[in-house]
Parts: structure tokens; C-alpha cells; sequence
């Protein structure tokens, strides 16, 4: 379905505020009903469940977008290493890792936000498949070294990252230069809260590794769980979900007899179907 615009009842109290009581249309008071009757429906509790879980997975994705742009910066800029102006190096550095605290931080804050959805809906099945499906991605140990990372960074201190330059020649062409960031294992190790599954992660990289591929392969295999997750939520709920839409639509088909155009791209759908 196409986003929708509902007017609730203050907004047309104030576009309607100078018609006169006596002339104001049925419309309106039917409206207004129906805006009750939807915030009563469980699908409506359902969507914005589901609604407030895809903008967190979409703050995670803008911030890994940036730090990807940070890590493509530095790779494709090698000369920021080597820069005489050993305060330019720090404040690159710092912008990194600036980016990289907010990419771990938001990865909390999703977790949270994930656990309190499948507080709210408190369905033994959905317990279950969650499980299940994180085991099947093997996700529980990336996941558990993202929070524990952010931790050491919150807690303890920022990680040393360096940079390692590299030269060759490429066939036919002139002799290139890229760069690569690196975190010392050994470095993290010093710190004793890492748990059982983060230390999986830990001790299947070298003693300097390179934390991209890392967040890489994370970042990639979490969005697919998340598809699945809105999913399968989506599913459980499929039908309060068509009645709240059902009801979205009938509301939608109102507010154009008072604001002609207000739904158009939503009710051309509706008529597609």
C-alpha cells in the first residue's frame, strides 16, 4: 500500500476551523469515528509496531552508509596516512570512528528496540522462529561481538586503528597505492567482558584484521533477517492488518470528498487492484 495521508481530528478542527458548525459536512464527523474505531483496531497497534521497527533498520542502514563511505574514503585516499599534518591524520581518524560508534550504537538500540516489539506481541511461536532463524544465519555471534564492541568503546576506550598502505602495478597501467583500516585483536583482548559468543568472532581473526569485511557480512546477513522478520510478523497479523488497511482505504476515500487529491496515488492503487 501506498503511504497515506490521514488527517486526525485537531488537523481538521484547523483546516476546518472558519466553516460554520451548521455547515459543515457529515463527513467530518464521520471522520472522526472512524479514527477512533482505528485506533482501537489490533492491526493498527500491529502496523505501527512493525512501522516503528523498519525506521530503526532504516537508521541502522543510513549509518552504515556512512561508515562505508568512511572506510571507502580511506581506501581510496591513501595519501590521508601519510600526510605530514599528524593533526589532519587524528581528525580523519576521529571521524571514522565517530562513524563507526554510531553504526554499534544504533545496532543496540535496534536490538532493544527488536526485544520490545517481541515483548509487546508475547507469542511463544514467534519466541521460537526468532531463535531458530537467528541459529540458521548463525547471527548470534556477530550480533553479541557488535553490542560487545560498542561496549569497549562506551566503557573502556576508543580502539586503536591504523593504517597500512600498499603499492602495485597494475597490469598495463601505472602503480596504484590503496589503503586498508586495522584493529589489533590483541588490543581488544585486554578488555575481560567479551562474552562466549563474541570471542567466536575474536578468535577467528588475525591479529590485525580489518573490521570492514567484519560489519560487511554482518550488516548484509541482519537485513536479511529483518526481511524476514516483517515478514513473518506480517503474516501472524495478516488479517487485523487487511482490516486496518480496509479501514485506511475507506477513510482515505473520505478525506478526498473534503481535500480532493489529498490520497490520489493511493486510491489510483486501490482502483489497479
Amino acid at each position: 500500500m501506498n503511504e497515506v495521508t490521514l488527517l486526525d481530528p485537531p488537523q481538521l478542527d484547523r483546516l476546518l476551523g472558519n466553516v460554520d458548525p451548521e455547515d459543515m459536512p457529515e463527513t467530518v464527523d464521520e471522520l472522526k469515528a472512524m479514527h477512533e474505531r482505528l485506533e482501537q483496531l489490533p492491526g493498527h497497534q500491529y502496523h505501527s509496531l512493525l512501522n516503528d521497527l523498519s525506521r530503526s533498520k532504516q537508521m541502522l542502514d543510513d549509518n552504515y552508509t556512512d561508515l562505508m563511505n568512511a572506510f571507502d574514503h580511506f581506501e581510496n585516499n591513501p595519501g590521508t596516512w601519510m600526510a605530514d599534518d599528524e593533526e589532519q591524520v587524528q581528525r580523519a581518524l576521529m571521524d571514522f570512528t565517530r562513524k563507526l560508534h554510531n553504526y554499534l550504537a544504533m545496532c543496540l538500540s535496534l536490538r532493544d528496540h527488536t526485544y520490545r516489539v517481541k515483548d509487546k506481541l508475547d507469542r511463544d511461536d514467534l519466541d521460537e522462529q526468532y531463535s531458530a532463524r537467528m541459529d540458521e544465519l548463525d547471527l548470534v555471534a556477530p550480533a553479541s561481538f557488535m553490542i560487545k564492541l560498542r561496549n569497549y568503546m562506551q566503557h573502556q576506550r576508543i580502539p586503536v586503528v591504523t593504517g597500512q598502505t600498499s603499492t602495485h602495478v597494475v597490469s598495463g597501467g601505472p602503480t596504484e597505492r590503496t589503503a586498508k583500516i586495522l584493529f589489533d585483536k590483541t588490543e581488544l583482548l585486554e578488555w575481560d567482558r567479551w562474552d562466549a559468543a563474541s570471542h567466536k568472532v575474536l578468535d577467528d581473526l588475525d591479529e590485525e584484521f580489518q573490521i570492514r569485511s567484519v560489519i560487511e557480512n554482518y550488516h548484509a546477513t541482519l537485513t536479511e533477517f529483518y526481511d524476514w522478520l516483517a515478514g513473518y510478523i506480517t503474516e501472524l497479523y495478516a488479517d487485523e492488518i487487511e482490516e486496518r488497511d480496509e479501514l485506511i482505504i475507506e477513510m482515505a476515500e473520505k478525506q478526498e470528498e473534503l481535500f480532493p487529491g489529498i490520497n490520489e496515488d493511493l486510491l489510483d492503487e486501490v482502483q489497479d487492484e
